[in-house]
């Protein structure tokens, strides 16, 4: 199959069926769906094996016994187990629009004209946001959550904050090859695939949106607003934040600096090191390398608190 599509289920039992259905409903149908159970202990397995039972030449169940991998190392047994030159990820309880596969492939098609050797190349894509009933409250998923969609497309901010979200991306075999294996330090599969995506290859994004996004109680993240007492409680444990996302770009650096040009390796270096310095040289260095987009209240926020993260103790 030209496209291997990977759903990594946990308790999903709610929705994974409606998911499931939109992806047999697409425009381009040459791929398969190759589904990992993390250790779930509702009826998501049962759901599985019925759809697996009724199209066997179309989904793949990756039946291993390693189970609650936590999402990210669940992705990446799936990315273990492609062999497709094109890959996808799919969250368990979104609806994908029938034609997302077919427009998300042609993007990426176009890349290749653009970038003919083969470098990892990846493309995502805006989302609309519905509610636990399907039912659309907001086109654009990043008007709702009033981000810059650009930000994955910029090395110094890619480090902060990842805007690429994981159930919009198609990516070629290169990316796989290259991001393969993940890190411990890797804080979500979509983030540490969009860095090797910039940093080692190309990356694009389409407006369009390709999916209905689900909010629900149990979504493992997703968009919760911008309210000011949100964004302060949030504030309060960004420190921790912080220190995954600089722990992850460290680890970055690590494997790939051989391959990696002067400028982007002094971008790591600054951000790896952001915590140890005084907060006056703090400021500096977030100011001067534009590590923030300043496009909102949410990036005051996220300054004001990386100012007051306690310091890194020199080793």
């Amino acid at each position: 199959m030209m496209i291997d599509i990977l759903l990594a289920t946990y308790n999903g039992e709610n929705f994974l069926a409606e998911q499931i259905n939109s992806i047999l409903a697409q425009t381009f149908d040459e791929w398969r769906l190759l589904i990992r159970d993390d250790g779930s202990t509702d009826a998501t397995r049962q759901i599985i094996t019925d759809f697996f039972q009724r199209y066997p030449d179309k989904i793949v169940v990756i039946d291993d016994t390693d189970k609650n991998l936590g999402v990210t190392h669940n992705f990446e047994r799936l990315m273990e187990h492609s062999n497709a030159p094109y890959v996808m990820f799919c969250d368990q309880d979104d609806i994908w629009f029938p034609d997302k596969i077919e427009k998300s492939l042609q993007a990426l098609h176009q890349m290749e004209q653009r970038y003919p050797s083969p470098i990892p190349l990846l493309v995502y894509t805006n989302l609309s946001v519905c509610n636990a009933e399907g039912i659309k409250i907001h086109d654009s998923f990043w008007e709702y959550q009033k981000i810059n969609p650009h930000l994955p497309c910029d090395y110094t901010k890619a480090l902060l904050q990842n805007n690429a979200t994981g159930n919009t991306m198609i990516f070629n075999r290169a990316l796989i090859d290259q991001a393969l294996p993940f890190p411990k330090e890797a804080v979500m599969h979509d983030w540490w695939t969009a860095l090797v995506a910039l940093y080692l290859g190309k990356i694009t994004l389409l407006t369009q949106p390709t999916l209905l996004y689900r909010q629900h109680e149990k979504n493992v993240s997703g968009p919760k607003g911008t309210k000011l007492f949100p964004l302060l409680k949030k504030g309060l444990t960004y420190c921790a934040i912080l220190k995954n996302a600089i722990l992850q770009s460290k680890s970055f650096l690590d494997r790939y600096q051989t391959i990696l040009t002067h400028k982007q390796i002094g971008i790591l270096e600054v951000f790896g090191a952001i915590l140890k310095q005084n907060r006056f040289l703090r400021a500096i260095h977030l100011l001067r390398h534009r590590f923030l987009s300043w496009s909102d209240f949410k990036d005051i926020v996220k300054f004001v608190v990386l100012l007051v993260c306690s310091r890194e103790k020199q080793k």
